[in-house]
């Protein structure tokens, strides 16, 4: 009880701090997505835009006061030099009233003067041009905004050493705002071209930090998703010390995490292991073989074996006890290499040279195969390395179905016992619990008309939460049969389903299903989808298509995948994690608890919650050392937000404690059971 204490204290202080770290990330990316709504590249170019405003403005004012003064002083100079020429030659014609006014016409039609005028001694006009026009090139506004001022130039004309006249000429303003406008223009074309190249080279250069910026960003949204990362440290020395202070966080974390899974499958070694051999002991076959005959989804038949061996105490004397034990080290790895590639199979030493194992599924000639062959191998290994002959074992079989109880099988698979050893020596036996229907339903058909015509139809079974309130409606797969209109349960047709590689198709056809139902359900629904399913990407591709035509109805459903499917496949939820959270829907891991696989790997799969296995479930408030393994999951899976949910609760007692241990939601007979609930 010390050490269970022990490893449930390391749970909870675990838990606590990736509830703490988690939280406080979720809270800093809440403030600056409020604080800084705004984009790096749009913050850029609104600080390009307005910098380029600004230099304009400043520039053009600057540029249009110097190049009007200046073309003030050139429009000056203009009429100063053409009064004076115009005068000289005034000047050298005379008095003849028709060559001055040849000479001023002459001048003026050039086009350069806005107003010329030849005034004799007495300041009489003698001769007067006046041009009226307007440049039309050139906005209003802008010869209002920078007027330029032409002043008149002068000139004497005189008669030999007599004075005759003046003349007065004062250029025409059109070319000079003309090439003000125009000056106007190129700079505003540079400056906005200036503009333009900051603003490109600046973006090039948030393109290149943008990977990284990407990086820490999609660290962060993990973190506060309780999913934790690392990523490379950027070469960026303003995100390095950040990366590398998150990326310590998160190994500490893991190693935390990695600690204390292998602390919870210690615990559960310790509670449902034999210590000899590492096999299950009797409570874990036990709750297993209760789980198989029993449970909604548990496939409609299988086998279980029974292996004894005669004599161990004569054995253990000839051997010696460190032999002995070596021995049944060795037969158990036998056993146990048949689970190597079977997860659903459990391999178990009830007591003394008594071994089982538990195969759902598994057919009667596959059956009778698999016992002979394990029989011949334990004879063959007791002979070759430990020199022993003869009558040493025998092995018994029980064929059980679905709905059968447990002792029902635990007897059947001892008179097979019996009839094996009064076979003869080493020999092996089979017994069906009762007469087993013969299957030879045309299940291909069956599923094909069934997808087509839609004759599949959900069962819904509550999940609920300790205070009572109905967490979703846990759906489970029914085919109605054509002919007879009988209800066949998936564990029926879904071993088929498996072998014809069909289980997408139907999977598919439940979601269907699913989406019709719950716009009349109130409550959530949740699916089991097979790990084949997971794996498809022809079918992910459907289920997001399926799901984002309705994503109200989407975000109300739960998805679940079973653990012992999971082996070695954990990339592959990873990947049905990041297909379905966009649309807002729960996944989460089906019996978890039954080989422990995932729990490693809990921190970065992106889960809503967990269904702990009913094998750890099952008479739990007679057990402590499942109620250790059930505290450590739910503190654990607390630490990362996600909700727990025991499988199978069966009695008030079992609800009470699984409520003391922290487990949240429950599905079983007390949920359904009038009185119980």
């Amino acid at each position: 009880m010390g050490r269970w204490r022990q490893h449930t204290g390391l749970a909870c202080r675990t838990a606590v701090a990736l509830d703490r770290i988690a939280g406080t990330h979720a809270t800093g990316r809440l403030v600056m997505k409020h604080e800084n709504g705004m984009s790096l590249f749009r913050r850029l170019w609104l600080v390009v835009l307005l910098t380029t405003v600004f230099a304009f403005l400043g520039s053009f004012v600057v540029s249009m006061l110097t190049a009007r003064d200046y073309l003030e002083q050139q429009l000056y100079t203009q009429s100063m030099d053409n009064a004076a020429s115009l005068a000289l030659s005034m000047s050298q014609q005379g008095q003849d009233p028709a060559m001055q006014e040849l000479l001023v016409s002459a001048l003026f039609d050039s086009g350069h003067f806005r107003h010329i005028t030849f005034r004799d001694v007495d300041d009489r006009i003698v001769v007067e041009r006046h041009n009226t026009a307007r440049t039309d090139t050139v906005p209003g506004w802008f010869t209002g905004l920078f007027s330029i001022r032409a002043r008149p130039g002068e000139a004497l004309v005189s008669n030999g050493w007599q004075q005759a006249g003046k003349v007065t000429l004062i250029a025409d303003t059109r070319f000079a705002y003309a090439a003000l406008w125009s000056g106007a223009l190129h700079l505003l074309l540079w400056i906005s071209g200036a503009g333009l190249l900051t603003g490109g080279l600046g973006s090039l250069m948030l393109r290149t930090i943008r990977q990284p910026l990407d990086r820490v960003v999609e660290q962060a949204d993990a973190i506060t998703e309780r999913r934790f990362i690392t990523i490379d440290v950027p070469r960026i020395p303003e995100l390095t010390a950040m990366v590398k202070a998150l990326n310590s966080m998160v190994e500490r974390l893991k190693a935390m995490f990695a600690e204390e899974a292998a602390r919870i499958q210690a615990l559960q070694q310790q509670a449902n292991g034999d210590p000899l051999t590492g096999l299950a002991n009797r409570l874990w076959l036990d709750s297993r073989l209760e789980a198989a005959l029993q449970e909604e989804d548990a496939t409609d038949r299988g086998a279980l074996l029974w292996l004894h061996i005669h004599a161990l105490q004569t054995l253990n004397d000839k051997l010696g006890h460190e032999g002995c034990d070596a021995l049944l080290r060795d037969i158990a790895q036998v056993w146990r290499n048949t689970t190597a590639n079977h997860h659903e199979r459990v391999a178990a030493r009830p007591a003394g040279g008594e071994f089982m194992l538990l195969c759902p599924g598994l057919e009667e000639d596959a059956a009778q195969r698999l016992g002979e062959l394990l029989a011949a191998q334990a004879t063959s290994l007791m002979d070759s390395q430990y020199k022993l002959n003869g009558n040493l074992l025998h092995v018994g079989i029980a064929l059980y179905q679905h709905g059968q109880t447990p002792a029902q099988v635990r007897h059947c698979a001892e008179q097979a016992l019996l009839a094996a050893i009064s076979s003869g020596d080493n020999a092996v036996a089979v017994q069906a619990v009762a007469a087993r229907e013969s299957d030879n339903m045309p299940w291909q058909t069956l599923l094909n008309q069934g997808i087509r015509e839609h004759s599949f139809f959900l069962q819904a079974f509550p999940v609920i939460h300790q205070d009572g309130r109905r967490l979703h409606d846990e759906m489970a797969l029914r085919l109605r049969h054509p002919d007879t209109g009988a209800e066949l349960a998936a564990g029926r047709f879904m071993p088929f389903a498996t072998r014809a590689g069909m289980t997408p198709a139907l999977d598919l056809e439940a979601c269907r299903q699913a989406m019709l139902m719950q716009g009349a359900s109130p409550h959530p629904i949740a699916l089991n989808l097979s790990i084949e399913s997971a794996q498809s990407a022809d079918f992910l591709d459907a289920l997001v298509a399926l799901l984002s035509a309705d994503p109200d109805t989407a975000r109300q459903l739960w998805f679940e995948v079973s653990e012992h499917g999971l082996s070695g496949e954990l990339s592959t939820l990873r990947q049905l994690t990041d297909r379905l959270r966009p649309l807002d829907c729960h996944v989460g891991i089906d019996h978890f608890g039954r080989h422990f696989s995932s729990l490693p790997h809990l921190h970065d799969l992106g889960l809503d919650y967990l269904k702990i296995d009913s094998s750890l479930i099952s008479g739990i408030d007679a057990s402590p050392g499942n109620q250790a393994v059930v505290k450590a999951i739910a503190s654990i899976a607390s630490g990362l937000g996600l909700l727990t949910i025991a499988e199978r609760v069966q009695t008030a007692a079992e609800r009470q404690v699984l409520a003391g241990l922290g487990v949240s939601g429950l599905t079983g007979p007390v949920v359904t059971a009038p009185g119980l609930r």
